[in-house]
C-alpha cells in the first residue's frame, strides 16, 4: 500500500513466522508521535476477531509493527465476486462488529472497514486487521491530525467522514454495512470513475434497493442494511453490538424462512408422490 510494505519474517526466538508491517520512511515527528501512540493502541486490543500485533518500534527513520502471521493470506475480499447466502454474509459481518463493539469501547475507531482489512484464517472467521488509520476517540487529534483530513477508502466510506466532519463509532457501523451489502448483491452501493464521485453518491444519493439486484434477500436484510447505510449518523444503529445483535436475529428469521421453504418443499413432493401412486 501507499503508507507500507509488509514481510513475512520468521521469529527464532520463538519458533514462528509473523509479519513485519514496515511504515513508509518518514521523518516527521507528529507522524512518529501518532503512530507510536495508535500502536500503543491497537497492541491493547485482545480479541479473537482482531488480528493481534506483537511489537512495534522504530529503527532509523523506520518505523514498524510486528503482527500476526496468517498462514495463507486470504481476505473478505477474495470472496467476492457473486453474491454470498444471506445468512452467512449476516454471520460474518456480526463476527466484524463484535471486533468493532470491543475496539469502540476501549477508545478506538477503526475509519477504513473494507473487506481486504478483514482476513479470513477460515471460511467463518474472520479477523480484523489494519489499524493502521486508526482514530482514538478519546484523544484530541488537532495536533497531530491536519483539519478537515481524510482518511479511508472512498467505496465504503460514511458520509460525515467523506465530508470531512466529525466521526465516531457509528462511522464504523456505516462501513460494515457497505461490506453487507457487497457480500449479499456482489457489488457496493455506489461506484464511480473517480474517488470523488463515489464519495459524493455517499453524501447525495440513496443506495440501490438490494432486493433489486439479489431477489433472494428478505426484507429483513433490506431493512438492517437500510438503517445501516443512513446518511445521518443518528438514525442508524447507535453501537457495535446493537447492529450484531440485530444480525444475528435476522440471520436466524433466515434460516427459518429457509427450513419453511424446505419443508412445504418437502411436503408438496410427499403429496405428488402419493398422488402418483
Amino acid at each position: 500500500g501507499g503508507m507500507s510494505t509488509v514481510y513475512k519474517a520468521y521469529q527464532d526466538s520463538l519458533g514462528r513466522f509473523v509479519a513485519v508491517k514496515v511504515m513508509s520512511s518518514h521523518r516527521d515527528p507528529q507522524f512518529a508521535a501518532r503512530f507510536k501512540r495508535e500502536a500503543r493502541a491497537i497492541a491493547a486490543l485482545q480479541h479473537h476477531n482482531i488480528l493481534p500485533i506483537f511489537d512495534y518500534g522504530e529503527q532509523g527513520d523506520l518505523l514498524y509493527l510486528v503482527l500476526q502471521y496468517v498462514e495463507n493470506g486470504t481476505t473478505l475480499a477474495d470472496m467476492l465476486g457473486k453474491p454470498m447466502a444471506p445468512a452467512v454474509a449476516l454471520r460474518l459481518t456480526s463476527h466484524v462488529l463484535n471486533a468493532l463493539d470491543y475496539a469502540h469501547k476501549r477508545g478506538v475507531i477503526h475509519r477504513d472497514i473494507k473487506p481486504g482489512n478483514i482476513l479470513m484464517p477460515s471460511p467463518t472467521w474472520p479477523m480484523l486487521a489494519d489499524f493502521g488509520i486508526a482514530k482514538l476517540m478519546n484523544d484530541n487529534q488537532s495536533r497531530l491530525t491536519l483539519a478537515n483530513q481524510i482518511i479511508g477508502t472512498a467505496a465504503y466510506m460514511a458520509p460525515e467522514q467523506a465530508t470531512g466532519r466529525p466521526i465516531d463509532a457509528r462511522t464504523d457501523l456505516y462501513a460494515a454495512g457497505v461490506v453487507l451489502y457487497e457480500l449479499v448483491t456482489g457489488r457496493v452501493p455506489f461506484d464511480a470513475d473517480t474517488p470523488m464521485a463515489v464519495l459524493t453518491k455517499h453524501v447525495y444519493e440513496a443506495p440501490p434497493p438490494a432486493r433489486a439486484l439479489n431477489p433472494k434477500i428478505t426484507t429483513s436484510v433490506e431493512e438492517a442494511l437500510r438503517r445501516a447505510l443512513e446518511k445521518d449518523p443518528n438514525e442508524r444503529f447507535q453501537t457495535a453490538a446493537e447492529m450484531s445483535a440485530e444480525l444475528t436475529r435476522v440471520a436466524s428469521l433466515v434460516d427459518q424462512e429457509i427450513r419453511q421453504a424446505q419443508s412445504s418443499l418437502t411436503g408438496m413432493f410427499e403429496a405428488g408422490l402419493a398422488a402418483f401412486q
